[in-house]
């Protein structure tokens, strides 16, 4: 074959490729199907920013456009970099305020202000609620530090915290973000992000950042002198076809171990439930609170194993621990399991994005019901 003859032959197979990974991406048939920078009008990842000492955050007094196959919605950021109206430190009237800590679920990702878990809340309660949940892997030790350093400097009542088990037990954890080398800005294994992991020291854990991590205040914003990961950038922005290239990863990183999925419930390792437990307990025992809230999200892959007469939630370390709050703290604290008040995994289903698992508005609704019924009954 000429070499005009295969330049031709790799310039419709690298037509026809794009053309199937756009399709493959569009449908959501590839485990990831991003949008190349080049084709999206989302100014979701330009609004994150790693430069505080709990990590992942909003720019401040920002609008941020998300867009997915499922939502394409507004977001608004406070002075402080919320996802939420403006804060004050003071309360200046009689309602009771309660404090929002969490990841993405918190946050509100792909709904926008008006259909958030707070602002839900908000609505059917007496409540004000300051939402502190980040989306951009954010987990237990990143609660305790941002309530720590930020939420904890305005006046309030309570604690409202979601805990997803999926995630939440992994997202600190030094050894396993390094394996997967999720701890490494696009794969320059020179450079680190900014965030904080769990290190366990006679028996309590302490935190520590990586000494070559670098603040970021946009997601993607450093470039790197390597001709590869500039490379990989440039194709990352422009061509559809790269998704197959992070689908592997992906299923690599996810892939199905014995016949079945990950479970936040029942696979997790006991020192990754010790220190999620140990941030958890130091959050709710830092202020005289009046009610405290732990909302237990539960994934499609949990619900399964529920179902299954051989997983028993109420054997596992961390679901014990969580429950023995109630005993431990001297005033009203709840612990609502959201799989205890879904009757089947479809109508859970029914309550998140399909493209991407969040909750959408319904779900948001669902379980602002929950935490009002409760806050009623105590």
């Amino acid at each position: 074959m000429s070499y005009k003859k295969l330049l031709i032959f790799l310039c419709i197979f690298g037509i026809f490729f794009e053309i199937t990974s756009f399709v493959l991406s569009y449908f959501k048939f590839l485990p990831v199907s991003r949008t190349p920078k080049l084709y999206s009008k989302s100014t979701y990842y330009d609004s994150i920013n790693e430069k505080n000492i709990w990590g992942a955050w909003r720019k401040q007094n920002h609008i941020i456009r998300h867009m997915d196959s499922c939502f394409d919605v507004s977001y608004k950021t406070n002075s402080y970099g919320a996802k939420d109206s403006e804060f004050i430190k003071e309360k200046k009237n009689q309602l009771k305020r309660a404090i929002l800590l969490g990841d993405s679920f918190a946050e509100g990702i792909g709904v926008n202000n008006n259909n958030t878990l707070d602002t839900k809340l908000e609505i059917i309660s007496n409540l004000e609620i300051y939402n502190f949940g980040s989306a951009g892997s954010f987990g237990p030790l990143q609660y305790y530090l941002i309530y720590e350093n930020l939420a904890k400097q305005f006046e309030h009542d309570g604690i409202i915290l979601t805990f997803l088990p999926a995630n939440d037990f992994v997202e600190n954890d030094y050894e396993f973000w390094k394996e997967k080398k999720w701890n490494l800005i696009d794969d320059d294994y020179l450079i680190e992000r900014y965030r904080p992991y769990y290190v366990k020291k006679n028996n309590q854990f302490e935190y520590f950042i990586p000494k070559n991590a670098v603040k970021r205040d946009k997601w993607e914003s450093l470039i790197s002198k390597k001709f590869y990961y500039s490379l990989e950038r440039f194709l990352k922005d422009n061509f559809w076809s790269l998704n197959f290239y992070y689908s592997f990863i992906y299923l690599k990183n996810y892939s199905i171990k014995n016949g079945r999925e990950y479970s936040g419930f029942f696979d997790s390792k006991i020192e990754q439930q010790e220190a999620a437990i140990y941030f958890l307990e130091k959050i709710f025992n830092s202020e005289k609170l009046e009610f405290g809230i732990i909302v237990i999200i539960p994934t499609v892959e949990d619900l399964k194993r529920l179902d299954s007469t051989n997983n028993k939630l109420e054997d596992q370390y961390w679901f014990k621990k969580i429950n023995n709050l109630e005993r431990k703290l001297n005033y009203n604290f709840t612990v609502l399991n959201v799989s205890d008040y879904v009757s089947s995994i479809e109508d859970f289903k029914i309550l998140k994005h399909q493209c991407d698992g969040h909750f959408n508005e319904k779900g948001n609704e669902f379980i602002a019901k929950l935490i009002y019924k409760h806050l009623i009954k105590d």
